[in-house]
């Protein structure tokens, strides 16, 4: 085969590649718009605060599955799973980026503070047979937090690098994507959500590891939820 028949093979490969990444990546990112819609349609209801906010079942129900589809498919695409971020944990190279985002925490509570000035969150968290509420709330923190951590920096990322050929636009374009997901919670929510994003996004790139930004947001969810929780019991 001649040189320029391989150049053409290739070429034609990495074609059928980035047409078959932009399916995958659309369909995965449609799962989202379910929730942009109901949220659209119910918005001004009271239902809005008791099914959209954070209520416990309904984060484990939504977002449990949808963590397992993305780890289905990082887990069965062939490729290499540190490319995704996900390593085993070591300390040296995971205690710096940790640091780093720290002072995200606060960023989470300003923007935890607004969504409760406006009502727009949810704060019963049901005693169940099984789990104290305390405990209830620190899985649905690490829920949340694995789920989007492995969504947007975890796939997002090194599928946009991928299709775009840039990191930054990788790092941006799921930092905005991640912000339109929390639109239903205000602008304040949207813009903490952008520049949370922004700031884990370039943290992924650089260290291209997910434990330390699981662990981030995991404290951050659950700071946020016990904020809330004292704040409407304080009224």
């Amino acid at each position: 085969m001649s040189e320029h028949t391989q150049g053409v093979a290739i070429a034609g490969d990495r074609a059928v590649r980035l047409k078959f990444l932009c399916f995958e990546v659309g369909a995965l990112s449609s799962l989202h718009i379910p929730n942009l819609v109901f949220a659209l349609a119910t918005k001004e209801h009271e239902a809005f605060s008791e099914i959209f906010g954070l209520n416990a079942i309904y984060r484990l129900i939504i977002d449990l599955p949808w963590l397992a589809l993305y780890l289905f498919v990082l887990f069965t695409c062939g490729e290499p799973l540190a490319k995704f971020g996900i390593v085993p944990l070591r300390w040296k190279r995971d205690f710096v980026p940790f640091l780093c985002l720290l002072p995200l925490l606060l960023l989470q509570l300003l923007g935890t503070e607004q969504m409760v000035h406006h009502r727009l969150l949810d704060v019963r968290y049901p005693t169940t047979q099984f789990l104290s509420p305390i405990w209830l709330v620190l899985i649905v923190s690490l829920t949340i937090g694995a789920f989007q951590e492995v969504a947007f920096r975890g796939y997002l990322i090194p599928r946009l690098e991928e299709l775009t050929g840039k990191t930054w636009i990788a790092v941006v374009g799921q930092a905005i994507f991640c912000a339109v997901t929390h639109f239903m919670f205000g602008t304040e929510s949207m813009l903490a959500a952008l520049i949370f994003s922004l700031a884990s996004g370039m943290v992924f790139a650089k260290w291209r590891s997910l434990i330390p930004l699981i662990l981030v947001q995991t404290i951050a969810n659950f700071m946020a939820i016990q904020f809330i929780l004292s704040s409407f019991v304080s009224e």
